[in-house]
């Protein structure tokens, strides 16, 4: 059973780009840690990197209240 229509397991190549131009982005220029921009990675990718890709509750998708009451109606 899936979530989605969409098969968030396979990355189509413009979903690929954006991941990797977030991903160097995220490299803060010292030896140590990175900065958090998982908000801004898409939607595409962050489902991707979930085990079960096709069964994610994306977090920024749960925020928008508005969203989740139009699509539980």
């Amino acid at each position: 059973m899936k979530l989605y229509e969409r098969d968030y397991s396979i990355l189509n190549e413009g979903a690929i780009i954006e991941w990797n131009r977030v991903k160097e982005s995220e490299k803060n220029g010292t030896r140590f840690g990175r900065i958090n921009k998982f908000s801004e990675y898409s939607k595409a990718a962050r489902h991707y990197s979930s085990l079960f890709a096709n069964n994610y509750l994306d977090i920024e998708e749960l925020k928008d209240e508005k969203y989740i009451r139009g699509s539980c109606k």
